[in-house]
Parts: structure tokens; C-alpha cells; sequence
């Protein structure tokens, strides 16, 4: 339905034809125009004007002093004579607004339930009378901010965000050179602080030439070991047990033993 403005004129047109050949024909005399409101006669004639043969305009001027209404709907229909043939037809519906459409809303009365399009701009003041509980209250909106006497969660928002940050539970983030000194890093270039760590092979051999027992480095102690339970061996029913390398190059354990086969010296090659 069309919404018009009170005091707005609306322009509505409609034609007449003959009954015989269908041919655009005037009526037999100024066809009556007659407007309803929400369905009941308003009791208002607009003005019919014959534009040419066949064609009729109506100008409805949508004034109080017309009776018309802000917040009514409005039905039009037309009532013609052509060749003594009397004919009726509904030409057009609107709806009077009380605001200008042009010049946009001076105010709202009432709830407004919602709005479902973009609002543009708001260029003007905005003036609130009362708001419901729980929510930001006139008084703060007219002051012109919301400020430290709003709720706690929104206490500091007039306040520098600068001044918020050096507080005694904030702790700065680490520069470069804190950051390489929590590294470990002493050198600026990382790079070479890189190169500078052990391959696997350099850390291989930490490992195996660590001490665990009596002087005897976990790379002895293994050799040791595979002599013991892999190497050959010889003279076992001596007095003198010989356990060699796993390469067979070297006597690897020298043991002296007695008859019962406990080792009373040992001799060991841990190269």
C-alpha cells in the first residue's frame, strides 16, 4: 500500500472505453470518483479532469480539511457511463502518514518494534527521555559520554589507555637482548650463535667419553661389555681366561683366574 503524507495530493488515473468496439471512448458524462476510509464512504468528491479521449486524472488532495486522516487507509473507485453502459472499478489504495516523507520523522510516539534496514546517518542530536532498567540511563547519554560512574566494567573507558598498561600485575615484554640473554644467547647474530652448537656426532661423543665408574668412560665400558659377552675367547681352562675385541685384533680382557675359575687379576686393553 502507498504511503502518503497528510496534506500530500495523490494522482491517480484510469480509462474508459467503448463497450462495442473496446476503442478508447469518453464517458458519457464526468465519471463520480468516491474515496473510502478503512472501508466506510469518507463523504470527499476529488476533482476529475478529462486529459484526453478515454483517459481521466483524479487528483485526491489528502488535507484534514477533506477529512483524511493520519494513520488511515484509504480505497479509491471510480463509477463511469459509456454508451449508457454504467460501469465500476477500484483505482487505487494508500495510507496517510503524519509525517512529511520528504523531510524525514520530527519524532516518534510509541514503541517503535524494530528496524530492519540500514539506518544511514544520524547528523543531529538524539534526545532520550527514559530508557527501561538495566540499561544505560538518559542522564548518562545527555552528559555526553558514558563515563567512570557507569557500571565498574566500563569505569576506566574516559581514561588514556597508555596509563593502563605499566600496572603491578602487567609485565613488559623482553627486548632483543633480553630475549638472547634468556636463550642463552650472548651474540647479537643469531646465526653464528647457531653454528656455534654441537652436531650430533660432537654430542655422540660427549656422551660415550662421559665418566660413569672409576675413571672408565661409557665408551670403555661398553667395549668392556662386548668383549665379555661377544668377543672369543681362550684359555678358559687355565689359569689365564683372554676375552678379544670384536674385531679379533686385541686381547681385550687378560684375566687371571684359579682353579675354580674366579679372577684374582685383571688386565684390561681399552683402546
Amino acid at each position: 500500500m502507498t504511503p502518503v503524507s497528510l496534506g500530500d495530493s495523490v494522482f491517480l488515473h484510469f480509462g474508459t472505453t467503448s463497450t462495442t468496439t473496446g476503442a478508447a471512448t469518453n464517458a458519457d458524462s464526468t465519471p463520480t470518483v468516491n474515496v473510502a476510509e478503512d472501508g466506510v464512504a469518507l463523504g470527499y468528491a476529488p476533482t476529475v479532469t478529462n486529459i484526453t479521449t478515454g483517459l481521466y486524472m483524479v487528483q485526491i488532495d489528502c488535507t484534514g480539511g477533506n477529512g483524511f486522516e493520519a494513520g488511515r487507509r484509504y480505497s479509491v473507485y471510480v463509477a463511469a457511463t459509456v454508451g449508457t453502459v454504467a460501469g465500476r472499478d477500484g483505482i487505487g489504495e494508500f495510507e496517510v502518514l503524519a509525517v512529511d516523507l520528504n523531510t524525514g520523522v520530527a519524532s516518534v510516539t510509541g514503541a517503535v518494534g524494530s528496524v530492519t534496514g540500514a539506518v544511514g546517518s544520524v547528523t543531529a542530536g538524539v534526545t532520550v527521555s527514559a530508557m527501561g532498567a538495566d540499561t544505560i540511563t538518559a542522564a548518562s547519554i545527555a552528559a555526553g559520554a558514558i563515563t567512570s560512574s557507569e557500571a565498574p566494567a566500563l569505569a576506566n573507558l574516559d581514561v588514556a589507555v597508555s596509563t593502563r598498561l605499566a600496572t603491578a600485575g602487567y609485565t613488559a615484554p623482553l627486548d632483543a637482548a633480553a630475549t638472547r640473554a634468556a636463550l642463552g644467547l650472548a651474540a647479537a647474530n643469531l646465526d653464528t650463535q647457531l653454528g656455534a652448537l654441537p652436531t650430533a656426532a660432537e654430542n655422540a661423543t660427549a656422551v660415550l667419553d662421559e665418566i660413569i665408574e672409576a675413571a672408565l668412560s661409557l665408551r670403555q665400558a661398553m667395549r668392556l661389555c662386548i668383549a665379555a659377552m661377544g668377543g672369543k675367547a681362550s684359555g678358559l681352562d687355565t689359569t689365564t681366561a683372554i676375552y678379544r675385541d670384536s674385531t679379533d685384533t686385541i686381547d681385550r680382557i687378560t684375566a687371571t683366574v684359579d682353579a675354580n675359575g674366579n679372577r684374582t687379576a685383571v688386565t684390561l686393553d681399552l683402546t
